[in-house]
């Protein structure tokens, strides 16, 4: 994942944005396929409820797929949260690098939906390299309202303040990129 982060950042300073769209569609598709390979080769319960399987898939996402370790709970029939408790990039990381993590999830999102039809929308609220002792999730079904997902949307914000940081003018944080 380091290494992702490493050619996204060598990208986008020699290409540019267009070099970066490159690598964040390279990234979603990698966790597509990710995401597809661990589903299609899993079996799961089926009395389980459509928010047990959600939280079922996204265990195993971020345990086999991610090697994290996680503390998952159902909160209601529609959202389910978990805890991750450890992270191998936790040490890595600084928390504007973790939307590397986020472009990965973009595609597993869309392997979900393609697998089981279901909607769902993951919250960041909590992460490790921010401070934080844990990252916490939530998971909400989400309607479709036929806009952009708003995990998506968030990402593309983020891939916005990158180019601007690259550049020097990230607004948020001042001309010098700081």
């Amino acid at each position: 994942a380091t290494g992702v982060l490493n050619i996204l950042k060598a990208v986008v300073e020699e290409f540019g944005e267009k070099g970066q769209t490159v690598v964040l569609r390279a990234i979603n598709k990698a966790g597509y396929e990710a995401c597809q390979q661990f589903l299609d080769r899993s079996e799961f319960p089926e009395e389980l409820s459509d928010i047990e399987l959600i939280s079922f898939i996204v265990t195993g996402i971020n345990t086999i797929l991610y090697a994290s370790l996680e503390k998952p709970w159902i909160t209601n029939g529609d959202r389910c949260d978990f805890d991750i408790l450890w992270c191998s990039h936790q040490d890595r990381y600084t928390a504007f690098d973790c939307r590397v993590q986020r472009y990965f999830v973009e595609g597993m999102i869309q392997a979900c939906e393609d697998f089981n039809g279901g909607k769902f929308h993951p919250v960041v609220d909590k992460i490790i390299p921010h401070g934080a002792d844990r990252c916490h999730f939530s998971v909400d079904r989400w309607e479709d309202d036929g806009g952009t997902h708003p995990w998506d949307k968030y990402s593309e914000e983020l891939a916005r303040r990158a180019f601007d940081k690259m550049k020097g003018t990230d607004k948020k944080r001042g001309a010098s990129g700081k």
